[in-house]
């Protein structure tokens, strides 16, 4: 832990006595409070108040005094900061250190002095604990994996793309207005099929897809636009899974016979990004033969349309998509050429008055370049000048919410509001739920905090977070149940809270043994 730590200067009382035998009976007479209590990790920092009274008798004995504040642990001892002081009788100071979390998060905050009376003589005092340790729940915010590069639906006058997504929320059948716009202009027939990400019961969640197709056929009824509802099966299922995945993940998930077993699969190598798109309804032309011409996997032929139009009708929108096409060559195949030219028309959709999808875009294809101001920016420049796809404009709600907590230096900082108040704007995910429950947790508003973290209960995160509200709220009982819960779902989870501070008082008891 010792490299984790920044030292500081702050003012602290520093005493001398006439002896070390007096000066150990008068050092008991010390009061030394620190708040909070255990200390708090924000922003990446750790800051504190301390308050030191001594006693009055022995003004007259004080010159100097020098101390270092010292963390003390079964796995770490090390300083953490130094301090020097002339002579006072009582201070009230802050203080403020850079801190990363080491294998523990509990142990002995101690200060010990080195003291100086008026004749030079120099005294070493007892020790004194001023703290357990620190909490690092802070650290727990959720980010969903960023979705892909995004383009533009178009209407029938330009080429066509060849199916419309409409995306759902997680376990929702409920049809966003920005979701049902997307197929507002929509006047040829069209297939409609309904599916659903692997986790939970298969039974559901084949009902949720066609519920969601459902959905999309009773806003096209009210268009008057004939559609017919697909029945999904596996096999179709799987299909449009394995075009979301890499070559490699396609083959794995060939041999599998059931969405629960693909759910195991994707959980355990990190593949759970493509959950998001696989909560949607596609929306395919009934008319197959009118697409020939441009076959599903030839994408060049998109690229000579476009290029072809915009020689004549030169938009923002084409230049969106000319510049989206080379980006996601450049991300397959990493040849400069390729994103230059996406930089290009990404610049001149920018210069014609893009919406916040091409600053989207340009952001995501800076990720292979090591320029992260530049990505802040455009994101940032994307959320102000709005998405008219949900999935993206949610995604840059929660990363928002995620820069304010960093910004976030106490329980009080107004950062922890504001980032409330984006998390609030990016939907109803697990992620976005447990993110609202946690910034609730931190500015102690623990009754929000319980009943939004009881809302996910299948994400055992939430059911150890749950545990850290009881513990606030000094209910043991409560949280060895939540707990038991957390460990349930994910062992991994018990030796996370064997070093976590939040559960200090229980680290003897039996549920942590």
């Amino acid at each position: 832990m010792q490299k984790y730590f920044v030292h500081i200067l702050a003012l602290f009382v520093l005493v001398a006595c006439q002896s070390g035998k007096e000066l150990a009976k008068l050092s008991k007479n010390q009061i030394i409070t620190l708040k909070p209590e255990p200390l708090e990790l924000h922003g990446g920092q750790v800051r504190g108040k301390l308050q030191i009274k001594l006693p009055a008798e022995i003004e007259k004995k004080l010159a100097g005094y020098e101390a270092q504040i010292i963390f003390n642990s079964k796995e770490f001892s090390g300083e953490i900061f130094q301090l020097s002081s002339g002579k006072t009788l009582q201070i009230d100071t802050t203080f403020a250190f850079m801190y990363l979390p080491n294998k523990t998060e509990y142990g002995d905050i101690v200060i010990q002095a080195r003291i100086k009376d008026t004749k030079g003589k120099i005294y070493e005092p007892v020790s004194f604990r001023i703290g357990r340790g620190v909490s690092t729940t802070s650290l727990l915010f959720q980010q969903n994996p960023e979705p892909a590069l995004y383009f533009y639906p178009f209407e029938n006058k330009m080429p066509i793309n060849q199916e419309t997504l409409v995306f759902f929320e997680v376990n929702s059948a409920e049809l966003s207005e920005s979701e049902a716009s997307k197929i507002k202009n929509i006047r040829e027939p069209v297939n409609i099929t309904g599916y659903f990400s692997p986790e939970g019961s298969e039974a559901k969640n084949y009902m949720l897809a066609q519920k969601r197709a459902e959905a999309v056929k009773k806003v096209l009824n009210e268009q008057k636009v004939n559609s017919r509802i697909q029945t999904l099966t596996f096999q179709e299922w799987k299909k449009y899974l394995q075009s979301l995945l890499d070559e490699d993940a396609q083959k794995q998930v060939e041999k599998m016979g059931n969405p629960s077993q693909i759910n195991a699969l994707l959980q355990e190598t990190g593949k759970t990004d493509v959950f998001q798109s696989m909560r949607v309804a596609r929306l395919q032309p009934a008319k197959q033969e009118k697409l020939d011409t441009i076959p599903l996997k030839d994408t060049t032929q998109w690229l000579a349309a476009w290029e072809k139009e915009i020689e004549k009708n030169p938009s923002e929108q084409l230049h969106h998509q000319i510049g989206t096409w080379y980006a996601q060559k450049f991300l397959k195949d990493k040849n400069e050429a390729h994103f230059q030219k996406a930089i290009q028309h990404f610049q001149t959709a920018i210069r014609m008055g893009a919406r916040g999808e091409t600053f989207y875009n340009y952001a995501y294809l800076l990720k292979e370049k090591n320029n992260p101001a530049q990505r802040d920016s455009l994101l940032k420049t994307a959320l102000e000048k709005g998405c008219a796809d949900t999935l993206r404009a949610q995604w840059l709600n929660e990363w928002q919410g995620l820069q304010k907590v960093q910004q976030a230096l106490s329980a009080q900082d107004k950062n922890y509001s504001e980032a409330l108040q984006f998390f609030e704007k990016s939907g109803k995910s697990i992620q976005s739920t447990f993110n609202k429950g946690l910034v609730n947790l931190l500015i102690y508003q623990y009754d929000k905090a319980a009943q939004l973290f009881e809302k996910i209960q299948d994400f055992p995160l939430a059911l150890y977070t749950r545990a850290i509200v009881g513990m606030r709220k000094g209910n043991e009982q409560e949280a060895t149940e939540w707990l038991k819960k957390a460990f349930e779902k994910d062992k991994n989870l018990k030796n996370k809270a064997q070093k976590d501070i939040e559960f200090w008082q229980l680290r003897e008891k039996e549920i942590l043994r």
